[in-house]
């Protein structure tokens, strides 16, 4: 059996979190899986956050306590999350899901995380919101490197747009096809939708065209999915 290509999943954190967590938790670590030139740009740049925006040094950012990124943070869109996903997504070869953070810049699903009060559209200075500085230090970069070292063929975004603005260059860096999810008009009501769709594609529901069966399809309206292969909208 031919295996699947390879999808990459893009979601925002959330500024609500959970508390908690255990110090010293070791657990995978994005910035392992950059290319050898961009090992440690992250953890500079999370350190220059922390410092600047929370006065955390880099050596008691580590010493905080952590808990896994999927536990962390406790959002609608988190709330809406089928209690299956977790575990399907650990356990699959073709897929991965890449969060992005006020603090982190990403950070896997899995990846310890502290409990942090940041989100994108604060400021880091006067008229200068995170999601533009994340951009200007190189983080649309990082993540078409990372895209392109994965071996990723698709890259499907639940990003809202103070998340997106952080990465928007990556889209059209990268050869790998961006499917972003859109929810005009929703507002925070689009949450809701995030986490149910995020949960239908990993658990594997509903998520093929059903004129060509193709995978590259992305929601485009509160009622509409549309298929990038065909071209077709559909009502979903």
């Amino acid at each position: 059996m031919a295996l699947r290509e390879r999808e990459l999943i893009l979601i925002p954190c959330s500024v609500t979190k959970n508390h908690g967590g255990r110090r010293n938790v070791n657990g995978r670590r994005l910035e392992d899986d950059l290319p050898e030139d961009m090992k440690g740009e992250l953890d500079t740049m999370r350190s220059y956050v922390g410092d600047k925006l929370l006065d955390i040094s880099s050596q008691d950012l580590r010493k905080e306590p952590h808990l896994p990124a999927f536990q962390r943070y406790s959002g609608k869109m988190y709330e809406r999350i089928h209690e299956g996903v977790w575990e399907e997504v650990s356990r699959r070869k073709d897929m991965d899901i890449v969060v992005l953070s006020a603090l982190y810049g990403m950070v896997y699903w899995d990846e310890p995380v502290i409990n942090y009060d940041l989100a994108m559209n604060q400021s880091i200075y006067p008229r200068f919101m995170l999601n533009t500085w994340w951009r200007h230090e190189g983080l649309p970069e990082i993540l078409s490197s990372y895209v392109e070292t994965g071996d990723y063929s698709m890259v499907r975004s639940f990003l809202s747009g103070d998340y997106l603005k952080a990465v928007l260059p990556a889209m059209d860096r990268s050869e790998a096809l961006w499917l972003q999810y859109e929810y005009s008009g929703l507002g925070v009501g689009s949450n809701y939708y995030r986490g149910t769709d995020l949960s239908h594609v990993i658990l594997d529901r509903n998520t093929g065209c059903p004129e060509c069966g193709s995978r590259a399809v992305r929601r485009v309206s509160r009622e509409y999915h549309s298929c990038l292969s065909c071209g077709i909208s559909y009502a979903f």
